[in-house]
């Protein structure tokens, strides 16, 4: 059907935003307290090292605890102001007991319906846990929405949440050695067995492998990023590329296989987080270690998989902040600027750390102080995850010291972007945008009529603020307009944003697939 959406509600306010006010990398002093909020569970130590956010600005915050030899999921909701969510759990907070005190949360999603997944370890296993909108235990999932599996494998590293599909990875010990596994799982918890050989797969990729992080492009193809050993280079950031089926991706390095040194042979250079650009190009950030102080590593490849030699020096840049820093999560903004984010040793205090990079690999000096910012919380802070907000801020999720006592910490920063939230461009009147809802792979249209000559950009941006979608400039006389836009393939059902450029201004859509 057609959805036609007011000027009113479908563009945004002309008038002064606060966020051109705010310098890029400046906490947001409207989140929280002066910009961090914390959360901790009963007495005990917990850690948060993954987070996300829903369709209406809530941010969700995953971990684990010990308590009275009992391993807890921890879950936290944080209203847009920072503020504990009421409606979640109790007073804002969710905590799943199992019956080992083994536990870890490495991934944590909300669903199209709300519902929100988690995946890590049990007792060594890989686990998955669903609760429902409400922060309880979801029993329609599993056994007391909990799914528990084997298959070798030592736990989920990553989970991504693909078609309304889980797809997860892992170290898989088989005996005679460590290897990297992926795998699909349907919405039900069971195996996919379209995928891989009966829901696996599995590959050598080299020696004492490391496993961090994964990312899924929009052709569905799967990336995994670490490390493995060399007898000569010791231990090398390593890309893998499986197929959207689970095959090794013979088109990316040497069959799907990409291993990188980036420092002196006995430098160690770990991937620990990717994301992709709209152009194909992949971005890895994590640390280089083992060659001087220990400072954030962020390298960029070409889509088949060879090293950018446009970016930074040689395909690769460092970045040092104090004694030993390690990158974490990384994002690339809509303007191709790259943000990332970890952590900074100085002395004995440990500082979130942030940093932004131009789109050559180059320290953006309109970001902070000369293109970094630290933030001390506490008496030591470590920053794990990161998300761009759909306004364009910068939500960063981890843990700190504070008050003798190991805490959930959420913290939001001003990037400078106004995604979403630009002038709107007078000239561009009675937009419509059909149809809504729409689906993965079909073509939406946008009509408008102009009142003067104009080239317009479209947008697709995640509920989570990434984008994931850049359709080619047109140019279109005055008068009606409908521009076709087909929807990439793979997109999972959830609501989107899809914005569009003038040389004026901005305006935004909300777009659901299905």
């Amino acid at each position: 059907m057609v959805f036609k959406l007011r000027m009113a509600c479908w563009l945004m306010s002309a008038m002064p935003l606060l966020a051109f006010a705010q310098a890029p990398g400046t906490l947001d002093v409207s989140f929280g307290t002066s910009g961090v909020s914390n959360v901790s569970f009963l007495n005990s130590s917990s850690v948060s090292r993954c987070m996300a956010r829903q369709p209406d600005g809530k941010l969700i915050m995953g971990g684990q605890y010990t308590s009275g030899g009992a391993g807890y999921m921890a879950f936290a909701r944080f209203n847009t102001n920072g503020v504990l969510d009421n409606t979640f759990g109790t007073a804002g907070k969710a905590a799943i007991q199992f019956n080992n005190a083994n536990i870890t949360v490495t991934a944590v999603h909300v669903l199209a319906d709300g519902k929100i997944i988690a995946a890590g370890v049990s007792d060594g296993k890989p686990a998955l846990l669903r609760l429902t909108a409400a922060g309880t235990p979801d029993n329609t999932f599993g056994t007391a929405g909990v799914v528990t599996f084997d298959n070798d494998l030592l736990g989920i590293n990553d989970l991504m949440i693909v078609g309304g599909k889980m797809v997860g990875c892992g170290i898989a010990d088989q005996g005679n050695g460590r290897v990297f596994c992926v795998f699909r799982r349907n919405a039900d918890g069971s195996p996919d067995n379209s995928f891989g050989a009966s829901g696996f797969t599995y590959t050598n990729v080299g020696s004492q492998p490391t496993l961090t992080k994964m990312a899924v492009q929009p052709d569905g193809k799967i990336l995994l990023t670490g490390t493995t050993y060399n007898n000569t280079t010791l231990f090398d950031l390593i890309l893998f590329r499986y197929t959207a089926n689970g095959a090794p991706d013979n088109t990316f390095g040497a069959n799907g296989k990409v291993s990188s040194v980036f420092g002196t042979n006995s430098a160690y250079e770990q991937g620990a987080s990717i994301a992709v650009q709209p152009d194909g190009k992949i971005v890895v950030a994590g640390r280089l270690a083992n060659a001087g102080p220990t400072v954030f590593l962020v390298a960029r490849y070409n889509s088949g998989g060879t090293v950018d030699n446009t970016f930074g020096t040689n395909g690769s840049t460092t970045i040092k902040f104090g004694d030993n820093d390690e990158a974490k999560a990384v994002i690339v903004q809509p303007d191709g600027r790259i943000v990332v984010v970890g952590s900074s040793l100085s002395g004995t205090a440990n500082r979130i750390a942030l940093a932004r990079l131009s789109t050559t690999g180059a320290l953006d000096n309109t970001f902070g102080t000369a293109g970094k910012t630290t933030t001390l919380v506490g008496t030591r802070a470590w920053g794990e995850a990161a998300l761009l907000q759909a306004d364009g801020k910068i939500a960063v999720g981890g843990y700190a010291d504070i008050s003798n006592l190991r805490q959930f910490v959420a913290a939001r920063y001003h990037s400078g972007l106004m995604v979403g939230t630009q002038t709107p461009d007078p000239s561009v009147q009675e937009p419509v945008a059909y149809p809504n809802p729409a689906a993965s792979g079909e073509t939406a249209y946008f009509r408008c009529t102009l009142t003067r000559p104009a080239t317009i950009v479209f947008r697709l941006f995640a509920a989570d603020g990434r984008l994931v979608h850049v359709w080619p400039s047109q140019s279109l006389l005055p008068g009606e307009q409908v521009v076709p836009l087909k929807l990439p393939e793979g997109l999972p059902p959830s609501v989107y944003h899809l914005q569009w450029a003038t040389d004026l201004g901005t305006g935004s859509a909300l777009l659901t697939l299905e």
